[in-house]
């Protein structure tokens, strides 16, 4: 365990701001729009936000189980006219390109018929390692192993080309076989001088401390 956490943040150069890994090319956004009622059944709301809810329901395309997050239109339209003129991809954009054991897997994304942006994502039957440090349910073994895991989703974003920008605990889902995914791209740029400026936004950041 502690080897891979020391391949992960030991010894390795650093690198300079023009050797940086750029994005790759962002997909075309779809030009359908989706009837979300048509081809979604409503399980039941796992979260509201100021900016989004967040719903567990089956996919009637396939009758798989997903989380579908829809943002509320009127609140992000000023997000989305700022993201369209920094030249910024979207959530569904960035998440869909990011494909990694330790990462929510995306599956779809685009535009329903009333104006919201969605994204289809798996659904993560578990708790968020901020419920889990709070609970002190797990000794310092346990602590360094999703710590471990953590930064592997983390570290596989970076690969990308990308910033995740609002890292904490919250934003860490633990599966019932302990495997951790990285949740939330909803702040997440390329990482390009243009988004590494000073001043540039970002999320609430938090540490999580195996101790």
């Amino acid at each position: 365990m502690l080897g891979k956490l020391k391949d992960l943040f030991g010894s390795k150069k650093t690198t300079s701001p023009k050797s940086s890994p750029s994005a790759p090319a962002a997909p075309k956004v779809r030009k359908s729009k989706v009837n979300l009622t048509r081809r979604f059944t409503e399980v039941s709301q796992t979260a509201q936000g100021s900016m989004s809810r967040v719903i567990r329901a089956v996919d009637n395309q396939n009758g798989r189980s997903v989380c579908l997050k829809i943002q509320n239109p009127v609140k992000n339209a000023a997000a989305a006219a700022r993201s369209a003129k920094e030249l910024r991809p979207s959530e569904g954009e960035i998440s869909m390109q990011l494909v990694h054991p330790n990462i929510v897997r995306t599956y779809d994304w685009g535009e329903s018929n009333r104006g919201e942006h969605f994204l289809v994502m798996e659904f993560i039957d578990g708790l968020s390692l901020k419920f889990i440090r709070e609970a002190h349910s797990t000794n310092l073994a346990e602590k360094l192993e999703l710590l471990a895991q953590a930064a592997e989703g983390l570290a596989a974003v970076h690969a990308k080309g990308f910033i995740h920008h609002d890292i904490g605990p919250q934003n860490f889902l633990v599966t019932r076989d302990n495997q951790v995914k990285l949740i939330d791209f909803g702040l997440a740029v390329p990482n390009k001088p243009a988004f590494r400026r000073p001043g540039n936004r970002t999320g609430p950041c938090s540490t999580w401390r195996p101790s």
